[in-house]
């Protein structure tokens, strides 16, 4: 985490076409579409994994990337339970969707809001982490 301006030379920082096929202009505001990732991190891991499967009756999902044990709702949303360490200085995070993640972190940045230095991904997302003034690690994640 750390940056707070917009980097330079990634495609889409002028111009973006969302998942909707709308374009916008890169000064309209980013559009949050909801919440679609939810995480916790725990030393028992094991026993909320079995916990979120047997008892409430989510279904495991396999994203090559995510190391968690992750979980797919049937909104299309998804909960994840890792180890402390695998989700970094946070017990709990939320993701929220937008259509296009560069231009959404350069909008945090722009704002001086502290967001990861890259963008990460797996088989499934591409996500940023941010600290928002709450102090909680939130990120922005943008569906493949």
């Amino acid at each position: 985490m750390g940056r707070t301006a917009a980097p330079t030379g990634e495609a889409g920082w002028a111009h973006t076409v969302g998942f909707d096929g709308v374009s916008r202009p890169a000064g309209e505001p980013m559009i949050v579409r909801g919440i679609v990732f939810a995480g916790t991190a725990t030393p028992a891991r094991p026993e909320m994994r079995d916990f979120v499967r047997n008892v409430l009756g989510m279904t495991p999902a396999h994203v090559d990337g995510v190391e968690a044990d992750l979980f797919d709702l049937p909104d299309g949303s998804s909960f994840a339970v890792a180890f402390p360490e695998g989700m970094g200085a946070t017990e709990r995070t939320l993701g929220f969707l937008v259509d296009d993640i560069a231009q959404a972190a350069a909008e945090l940045a722009a704002a001086g809001v502290v967001v990861d230095e890259q963008i990460s991904g797996n088989a499934r997302e591409r996500y940023v982490h941010f600290r928002a003034p709450d102090g909680q690690l939130y990120e922005l994640v943008e569906r493949r």
